[in-house]
């Protein structure tokens, strides 16, 4: 896979963000955590919470990459 992925917004999304791009993160987080269980489901609310933050967060760990909670282009 090359390129820009689609869900990239072009800046970082952090607790405080909202708005679609938000929602595509949360919408895709629920669906790999489908297949990894570690990762906690969210409500996919447009809303970039603690709750979001502490679920890309585990993303990151489980897929090795810095865990920071926020969303940037290698996330």
């Amino acid at each position: 896979i090359s390129g820009v992925p689609s869900s990239w917004p072009g800046y970082i999304l952090d607790i405080g963000a909202s708005g679609d791009k938000v929602r595509q993160i949360q919408e895709q987080i629920n669906v790999i955590a489908g297949a990894y269980p570690a990762i906690p489901k969210i409500a996919a609310d447009g809303i970039y919470g603690p709750a979001t933050a502490a679920s890309v967060e585990k993303f990151q760990s489980v897929f090795g990459l810095p865990q920071t909670g926020t969303v940037d282009y290698k996330t």
